[in-house]
């Protein structure tokens, strides 16, 4: 059971690829995955899987709209497991880089919102993920982010 999105131009190799990769599935892998399905386990798995979620996402919304005067979430909907994060002031994409480089080295994973446009215009910000940690890490975390913005707008002035 899985699906992946792709760009239009790559599904005629990625559909090649899975033609001579998925073509078996044995008899035993579907008995199990039937049963699986219809004990309920997977409705389970799913359902807790978006209870979790919805929790973190609420911790760390909350918890980011708390610590942050130099970051504001540009949507805030549980449609995935990552947050944009845009920067309150102009910020351009060498020193978004820059921000990310010291995030980096203060242990915070974080992605450079420039990185998704195609063409001149981009936006600078963060790309965030908060799915995979505990509720009390995200809070660590968002702690560790506001004092590492401080000190790199502090030392911009």
């Amino acid at each position: 059971l899985g699906f992946m999105i792709v760009p239009h131009h790559l599904a005629a190799v990625i559909e090649a690829i899975q033609a001579h990769s998925h073509r078996i599935v044995s008899h035993s892998m579907q008995i199990v995955m039937a049963q699986f399905i219809e004990k309920n386990h997977l409705f389970k798995h799913l359902k807790n899987l978006q209870n979790v979620t919805q929790e973190r996402f609420e911790v760390f919304t909350n918890e980011f709209n708390e610590q942050n005067e130099h970051l504001y979430l540009k949507s805030a909907n549980i449609a995935g497991m990552h947050l944009i994060a845009k920067f309150k002031q102009e910020v351009s994409i060498p020193q978004e880089s820059k921000i990310i480089h010291e995030l980096e080295s203060s242990g915070i994973s974080a992605y450079p919102l420039s990185s998704c446009f195609i063409g001149v215009t981009k936006e600078t910000g963060l790309i965030l993920g908060f799915a995979t940690m505990s509720p009390v890490a995200i809070k660590q975390k968002l702690h560790l982010l506001k004092k590492v913005m401080v000190a790199i707008f502090n030392s911009s002035k």
